[in-house]
């Protein structure tokens, strides 16, 4: 599992929303990311950011259990913006060993979700916490 990039900064905003547990959550999210962005982040990690926002949104809704939440982390550097997007659901999470990450068949209708937050992320993973799960991406621009 890749590991986390090490924090330079504290965070410079933490925006926290309750995810609806309908097919709604993922367009939801990803205008409330939008709207989080300012407009040179957006050009640079928004397009990737909003669709690892939707896959990791529809594995809550669809895998987990209510509530789901997303939280967005922002830290700013000299040089970089770095956003870590969590999504933590009450959901027992998922067996690591098993995940289908890179195992799908050209004919399959899904599984394919997080073979692509492991593609657009600079880093992402999982851990298990009191209530349930998190899974989380990074990325970064600059």
């Amino acid at each position: 599992m890749p590991l986390t990039l090490p924090v330079m900064s504290p965070p410079k905003a933490v925006h926290r929303l309750a995810l609806r547990d309908d097919a709604e959550a993922p367009s939801e999210l990803r205008e409330w990311i939008a709207k989080r962005l300012m407009e040179h982040e957006s050009e640079l990690i928004g397009h990737d950011l909003a669709l690892v926002a939707s896959e990791l949104a529809s594995n809550a809704v669809v895998h987990g259990i209510a509530p789901a939440h997303a939280c967005l982390i922002k830290v700013e550097s000299p040089d970089s913006v770095r956003v870590r997007l969590e999504i933590s659901d009450s959901g027992p999470g998922f067996d690591w060993t098993r995940a289908p990450v890179g195992e799908v068949t050209d004919l399959a209708c899904g599984g394919r979700g997080l073979m692509i937050v492991a593609a657009l992320s600079r880093a992402w993973g999982w851990r298990r916490v009191h209530q349930g799960h998190v899974v989380w991406a990074e990325f970064v621009s600059g």
